[in-house]
């Protein structure tokens, strides 16, 4: 009895905080009435879908309470719902604004709301362009936070296996994939990559320590039998697959890793972060880099020898941005020439004259399921930071 009693005061105080809401003082205007029963059918709508969203939270909160994480999940998607009632105070469309709570009051009792939240403030910028300066950007944000952080969660738990490295596939419910898979540093070299940019965020600066395990673990992989540089596949325990048995260093990665380890530097992670940078760079010049026709190798043994000589686009963009940003930022007065000698190569090698657009490998290529512009991308964007520094004697 008194739980529904309770339950029913819960309800009634959260119907007339939505009223309130509603209902408030605009923003340079008088107080309007608060909807009523006899307010259009969408105004009731908007009104019950804050109010169940709201009711369920503090359940939601207490059945998740073991994962901190979802707690966040959870309290974003109520900024959002009451970025939307404010909206509707404020003067945006009332019909579109309830559809817009409705769907947002909905995504709050899943588990998946980002994916609830994104279209649906998609649809609403369509729908209402008033919108966009009544918080969509913060609206977005919040949705991309909230999948940024359930992806997370995922990472460091089911998909983290008992060494601290990542798993590299598993089946759809978690369980072990029958196929299996030879672990490998790359996805844990676009997670370092990926948590580098998310503790940019304010208050998630905790992820920079994340980070750190990410890159901690995968730098301690190194060793004599790799001559310094960072093996690519891994066998179960994480030992360096050896040559013979299909191990190999990815050049590429080298100057992959060398860069965001000066990012990390850069950032404030810890100086032994470039040092380490410096040596992985060090190497795909010694290994990798092609004095006499330009470019970067693919592949090289543990034993230091190119086993795969290919260059690919992905190859040159990393090795470029890499040499690029030590030679500006880390005052490598050496890497001037190879700088020169990349993008002579890309220009005359990997860009088609007549059609445009960067070729797979030299001139072949055009298109595959593999080549996409990330990698370009990326090392146009640092070109872009680092160009203010050059100061026009480059």
């Amino acid at each position: 009895l008194w739980s529904v009693l309770l339950g029913g005061l819960t309800l009634l105080a959260l119907w007339r905080l939505s009223g309130v809401l509603l209902g408030g003082e605009r923003s340079g205007g008088p107080q309007s009435p608060p909807p009523t029963s006899e307010s259009p059918p969408h105004i009731l709508w908007l009104r019950l879908a804050a109010v169940a969203a709201l009711a369920f939270l503090p359940g939601r909160l207490l059945i998740v309470s073991s994962v901190s994480n979802d707690a966040l999940f959870e309290l974003l998607s109520v900024v959002t719902l009451w970025q939307a009632l404010v909206a509707v105070r404020d003067g945006m469309d009332l019909r579109r604004a309830a559809i817009l709570g409705v769907c947002l009051g909905l995504s709050l009792l899943t588990k998946t709301s980002a994916l609830v939240m994104c279209p649906i403030v998609a649809l609403a910028a369509l729908l209402e362009p008033r919108w966009r300066r009544q918080g969509l950007g913060s609206l977005l944000a919040n949705a991309a936070l909230v999948a940024a952080l359930e992806a997370w969660e995922t990472l460091s738990g089911p998909l983290t296996d008992g060494y601290g490295g990542l798993i590299p596939r598993l089946s759809a419910d978690f369980s072990p994939d029958p196929a299996g898979a030879v672990n490998s540093q790359n996805p844990m070299m676009h997670c370092f990559e990926a948590l580098l940019e998310l503790s940019r965020l304010p208050g998630l600066e905790r992820i920079e320590d994340e980070a750190r395990r990410i890159a901690d673990f995968v730098l301690s992989r190194r060793g004599p039998e790799t001559g310094g540089a960072l093996a690519e596949m891994y066998t179960e325990d994480w030992r360096p697959l050896p040559t013979s048995e299909r191990g190999r260093v990815d050049i590429g990665h080298q100057f992959e890793w060398a860069f965001l380890l000066s990012s990390a530097a850069e950032r404030g992670l810890g100086d032994q972060y470039l040092q380490v940078g410096r040596e992985l760079l060090d190497y795909g010049m010694r290994v990798g880099f092609d004095t006499v026709e330009g470019g970067v190798r693919a592949d090289a043994s543990l034993e230091g020898e190119v086993i795969r000589p290919h260059k690919g686009c992905w190859q040159q963009c990393e090795a470029t941005r890499a040499i690029l940003n030590y030679a500006v930022l880390r005052g490598r007065e050496d890497l001037w020439g190879p700088v020169r000698a990349m993008l002579s190569f890309i220009q005359r090698e990997m860009l088609d004259p007549e059609y445009g657009g960067w070729y797979g490998s030299p001139r072949l290529e055009k298109g595959s399921v593999w080549k996409l512009d990330y990698h370009v991308v990326g090392m146009c964007i640092e070109a872009l930071r680092l160009r203010p520094l050059l100061g026009g004697a480059r």
